[in-house]
């Protein structure tokens, strides 16, 4: 069964470092997390809403490895100010949308590496 991750109760069990919060994604972060990745891979996570990560601004790392996303939205990653890290390996994004990427100025590494992507468009990385 994939996931839609859409809705914040599907994911109650996400993995913050080396240890399981066992509480929602969106519960709030704690000042003293905020190198710590977030690790949501093998959760067969099939969509991201629209600002799926709005509360998380202060996140570093993002590791959607190993799911079925087939597509992110214009502003799944919208907020997320300090992200540094993002991890979305194995999965089944053909395409990442121009502006996907709009406003993380502080991104140095995007991996999507075994997916069906082809092609890049042009100025995706410009801040």
């Amino acid at each position: 069964m994939v996931k839609d991750f859409t809705s914040p109760r599907l994911i109650q069990n996400c993995f913050h470092g080396d240890v399981n919060t066992r509480g929602p994604l969106w519960a709030g972060e704690r000042e003293e997390r905020r190198a710590v990745p977030w690790y949501l891979h093998g959760n067969k996570i099939g969509s991201l809403a629209s600002r799926q990560f709005k509360t998380l601004r202060h996140l570093t790392y993002l590791i959607l490895a190993s799911n079925s996303i087939s597509m992110l939205q214009q502003d799944t990653f919208s907020g997320m100010h300090a992200l540094k890290y993002l991890i979305l390996d194995g999965n089944d994004i053909t395409r990442l949308p121009p502006n996907v990427f709009n406003g993380l100025k502080h991104l140095e590494t995007v991996s999507v590496a075994k997916n069906r992507v082809q092609v890049l468009p042009a100025g995706l990385f410009l801040h």
